[in-house]
């Protein structure tokens, strides 16, 4: 199991020149295939994470919400945090209200003598809301049995017990990594 597909093509590549022979290699695959092997869900692609996303932030916003072409320029930088959050194993409830209570003594709330702009309202408000957009972005996912990096890797290292028992029979080779995450370790 290797970190990537390039990783991969390289190992391959490698055997094939030591071994002169003709033989049949061990199945090589990236981290990312063992995962999904391991698990019902499945990796989304990035464009259609962005689009559930959207979804989610509707559902929240209703009639408030902005375009998709506004929501692309700063939804895709949440889908990268959310997906940090779930890869690092991070409760997301206490990073996401310790986020908004940063925001708001970083920016304004020592600022007592003027009143907020609409833009600081509106900001704090984003930033108080960001648990309510990850709990409905995960629950659409949910549904559809698919997910991001973070979400797939953390649901199969929650559940490490029951992999470790499906997996008996197998020996596993882990090779390349480094820096690994949470999640990563526990698998």
């Amino acid at each position: 199991i290797l970190p990537s597909q390039r990783a991969s093509l390289f190992l391959k590549k490698h055997l094939s020149d030591e071994i002169k022979n003709v033989f049949l290699p061990p199945s090589i695959i990236t981290i990312n295939e063992f995962i999904e092997e391991q698990t019902d869900f499945i990796f989304a692609r990035q464009a259609e994470l962005l689009m559930v996303l959207y979804r989610a932030y509707c559902n929240i916003e209703k009639d408030e919400a902005g375009s998709f072409e506004k929501f692309t320029k700063w939804g895709s930088i949440m889908l990268s945090d959310f997906n940090e959050i779930d890869r690092y194993m991070v409760d997301e409830k206490k990073i996401l209200s310790d986020l908004s209570n940063i925001k708001e003594i970083e920016n304004w709330s020592f600022n007592t003598e003027e009143e907020l702009t609409d833009l600081q309202k509106n900001y704090l408000r984003f930033c108080n809301r960001l648990l309510l957009y990850y709990n409905e972005f995960n629950k659409l996912l949910d549904e559809d049995k698919t997910g991001y990096q973070g979400k797939v890797y953390k649901k199969v290292a929650g559940d490490i017990s029951l992999l470790a028992k499906r997996l008996t029979d197998k020996k596993l080779i882990f090779a390349g990594f480094s820096a690994l995450s949470l999640s990563e370790e526990k698998i």
